[in-house]
């Protein structure tokens, strides 16, 4: 690339044009990082308006995360076996047996309960899932825990 000329040896006029380009495409510089920005801020609201969209799913059934809407529509490909129907699942079972004790349950209690109830599992450690299941519908709101009798009930 070649060196631009010493500005002492420019004129006025070629100098005032070089500013001039150099102005425009500051300006261009500008619009770029405008229209950059506008993007952003559409990406952001609609981001937002996800994460709504998901909260307001939680919130709204028995704590079920709902699988997030992929781009063409098409259904999230899922690991393992496939999910079990609303009324089957270990939650909706924790909660009716919380709720039809009436009165805290430790968690084996829980695990016995719920198998007496119905729930159909091939896990050998299911004791570790009902566990986890109950530490979820704690943070979810759904369930309390008394950490010294280290029981659970419904909130």
């Amino acid at each position: 690339m070649p060196r631009a000329p010493a500005i002492s040896k420019l004129s006025i006029s070629e100098i005032q044009r070089m500013l001039n380009k150099r102005l425009d495409q500051l300006r261009s510089l500008q619009e770029q990082i405008e229209q950059t920005l506008a993007q952003l801020d559409q990406i952001e609201q609609q981001a937002t308006e996800e994460i709504r969209q998901e909260l307001r799913a939680v919130q709204a059934g028995d704590g079920e995360r709902r699988a997030p809407a992929t781009a063409k529509g098409a259904a999230a490909k899922r690991r393992g076996r496939p999910p079990q129907a609303e009324a089957g699942s270990l939650r909706s079972y924790i909660l009716k047996v919380l709720r039809e004790s009436g009165r805290p349950m430790r968690p084996k209690e829980v695990e016995q309960a719920v198998l007496g109830a119905g729930y159909k599992t091939t896990s050998q450690r299911f004791s570790v899932i009902v566990n986890q299941t109950l530490t979820k519908l704690v943070e979810l709101g759904q369930v309390k825990r008394d950490a010294a009798t280290r029981t659970y009930a419904i909130a």
